[in-house]
């Protein structure tokens, strides 16, 4: 008894009791336990052996140790448990399928969730007989598989039941199910990843034919527009900067902004063009770069990238020089606003002047116009005076006519007498 567990003891002598009294002979599987405490296994067999008369008057039997095969039946078993439950809850589409028969040996629930039929019409029915995959492809992998070559990455449509269809990238490997030639079949939905692919060659295609376009303008305008990356490397450099600054494309391109002399002494605007890739804010300053001679100046505009930078200069010295010359006119006409401005104190002051002479010359008018009034009804008066004297004056010569004319009437009478 101590030689198995309390289960396997109850079997055996069950099975003894049974075939004791009945004949019926057994053949069980025993579980034993080892000196170690460990754990074995053992085959047992018994017969019940009878006499002439039909009447059982022994038992023979015969034991084996099956340690050995039953800890591999039993890994067997656990294996195949395992198996079992990776293939069914793996995410991927999963089956195994007779390479003769074409009959779906295994599925998991992912296969059948892909096609809308369930595990039971699936296993019932031949692989494509519902539809669901073209058979072209399937007959192409199954002769593959046949000569020994696994195949990775086959894009396959499969059908749904409800006529929508998907993608799927499946993996074929060859497999052995006891006699029957199979292959396990392992796929992954690929239709959204397809699509995004697509989306993303089309983005991309896009991004180059706005790049060449970009390349195109920039080429084609008269400002200076180049580019750097975030080492402040040059990675574009337009025909305005080939004729502006006598650098071929190819003689800038890859090499570093502070490799050239026409950058030499601007480090202020390379520590603008980092702070614009750091903080992805574009900005825009005013520069002065001195050319023999002249001036020029410029507005730079630079805008961040996910690679690092664009730069556009806009020339801005005839702009510049003619805000500077209106500066400077402005000045003089400050200066000329200052003499007008005293120029019209003094007018004013002489105005005022005038106006006070003006005032005083009405007012001498107006006393003399008085006068004139006053002397004038004096005049009057003296005048009617004298007109009355003249009157009288008259008068009286008439009347001394008169009176000389009667004397001298009288004296010729007189005379006479």
């Amino acid at each position: 008894q101590k030689l198995f567990t309390s289960e396997s003891w109850e079997l055996l002598s069950n099975s003894i009791e049974k075939c004791s009294e009945t004949g019926i002979s057994y053949e069980i599987e025993l579980k034993t336990i080892r000196k170690d405490g460990s754990n074995g296994w053992m085959w047992a067999h018994g017969e019940a052996i009878k006499d002439k008369n039909n009447k059982i008057i022994a038992l023979w039997g015969a034991v084996q140790d099956i340690t050995k095969r039953k800890q591999a039946e039993l890994e067997l078993k656990e294996s195949e448990e395992k198996f079992s439950k990776a293939f069914n809850i793996n995410p991927n589409s999963l089956a195994i399928i007779d390479l003769k028969t074409k009959e779906r040996v295994a599925v998991n629930d992912y296969f059948a969730k892909i096609t809308g039929h369930s595990k039971e019409t699936l296993m019932e029915n031949t692989l494509g007989a519902l539809g669901e995959i073209d058979m072209g492809k399937v007959e192409m992998a199954i002769k593959s598989i046949k000569n020994g070559i696994s195949l990775r990455d086959v894009e396959v449509k499969v059908k749904h039941k409800s006529g929508s269809e998907m993608l799927m990238l499946y993996a074929i490997e060859g497999i052995k199910i006891g006699n029957r030639n199979c292959m396990i079949v392992s796929g992954k939905d690929i239709t959204e990843q397809k699509k995004a692919e697509q989306e993303l060659i089309k983005a991309k295609e896009k991004a180059e034919e706005n790049e060449q376009k970009f390349r195109d303008f920039a080429n084609s305008v008269t400002d200076i527009y180049f580019a750097l990356d975030k080492d402040l490397n040059y990675i574009f450099w337009n025909k305005a900067c080939e004729i502006s600054l006598g650098y071929k494309n190819e003689d800038v391109i890859g090499k570093n902004w502070k490799s050239f002399d026409f950058n030499k002494d601007y480090d202020w605007i390379a520590d603008k063009y980092k702070k614009i890739i750091n903080t992805k804010k574009a900005e825009s300053f005013d520069g002065i770069f001195e050319q023999s001679d002249n001036k020029l100046y410029f507005t730079i505009h630079a805008y961040p990238t996910t690679s690092g930078l664009v730069v556009y200069l806009q020339n801005i010295t005839e702009k510049k020089n003619i805000e500077l010359e209106l500066i400077n006119k402005n000045i003089e006409y400050e200066v000329l606003n200052k003499e007008l401005s005293k120029t019209n104190e003094e007018l004013q002051k002489a105005k005022e002047k005038a106006e006070k002479s003006e005032k005083e010359l009405q007012k001498a008018h107006d006393v003399l116009e008085q006068r004139v009034k006053e002397r004038t009804v004096e005049l009057s008066e003296v005048n009617e005076q004298l007109n009355l004297e003249i009157d009288e004056r008259k008068q009286t010569e008439i009347e001394l006519k008169k009176a000389k004319a009667k004397t001298e009437e009288n004296e010729l009478k007189f005379q006479y007498f």
